[in-house]
């Protein structure tokens, strides 16, 4: 991929590329969580169960709001900027 500096980059490719970013990130923590939790199942002690502890929290806290934060950008770029056509055919009329 060539970079020209007097080209704007493509920002819906980006913003795509960021989504799916953030869906696989959201999808790796998953699968780490649950890493996690069949490790401490086959050593149950109470370290290992305070320490799971702190990691689903915060696991859960980065989740969250890289959730919210992709569910904002999808709906700011899928929400029209402009009313559809038949609309605004019909308020020139």
């Amino acid at each position: 991929m060539v970079f020209h500096p007097d080209r704007k980059p493509r920002q819906p490719a980006r913003n795509r590329l960021r989504m799916d970013l953030g869906f696989y990130l959201l999808l790796s923590l998953e699968i780490l969580l649950a890493a996690d939790i069949i490790e401490t199942l086959n050593a149950p002690d109470l370290e290992h169960i305070v320490v799971l502890g702190a990691i689903v929290l915060i696991r859960t806290v980065i989740s969250v709001s890289l959730n919210w934060e992709l569910t904002q950008e999808r709906k700011q770029h899928t929400s029209p900027s402009s009313p559809p056509l038949a609309e605004s055919v019909s308020e020139t009329r």
